[in-house]
């Protein structure tokens, strides 16, 4: 049984990274024509994926070493991944043990 709340986020994940493969593009066209590019797009188009990816995969099961080792810095915002978290499961559906580290 496919849970459909899951399968929504993974479509987005989808869709959000087709996104971000445009804004690249985009971005190095820009640089060519104009000397400056979308830094600011890119950057908030890969974050947003960061986090969702992280809380999709934390749903599925997955630790979170699993999943990256950022380096000192680098560290994910877990407030973002509990928003994703709660939006795409019931609080059935979460074990608390998952939610952040």
């Amino acid at each position: 049984m496919r849970n459909e709340k899951l399968y929504a986020l993974k479509q987005l994940l989808k869709s959000e990274s087709a996104g971000i493969v445009q804004v690249k593009k985009d971005h190095k066209e820009s640089q060519r024509t104009t000397g400056y590019g979308l830094e600011g797009s890119l950057w908030k188009a890969r974050k947003s994926y960061r986090h969702k990816h992280i809380a999709y995969c934390l749903l599925r099961g997955r630790e979170y070493g699993q999943i990256e080792h950022p380096a000192k810095g680098n560290e994910p915002d877990w407030n973002l991944i509990r928003e994703v978290q709660n939006e795409y499961t019931t609080s059935s559906d979460v074990c608390a043990c998952q939610i952040g580290s």
